[in-house]
């Protein structure tokens, strides 16, 4: 089963952002991205 963690944190050059990490079979996989993500089921 993947495991995730959705990280939102203030660096430098990045500003305020979030960071998806999703570990699928013991590879870690990450991605940033600027706006929140939805909480609401079936939203893009």
């Amino acid at each position: 089963m993947p495991i995730y963690v959705i990280h939102q944190h203030f660096a430098k050059k990045a500003g305020l952002h979030y960071d998806l990490r999703i570990e699928m079979e013991g590879v870690l996989k990450s991605w940033a991205m600027r706006k929140e993500p939805p909480i609401d089921k079936g939203v893009k």
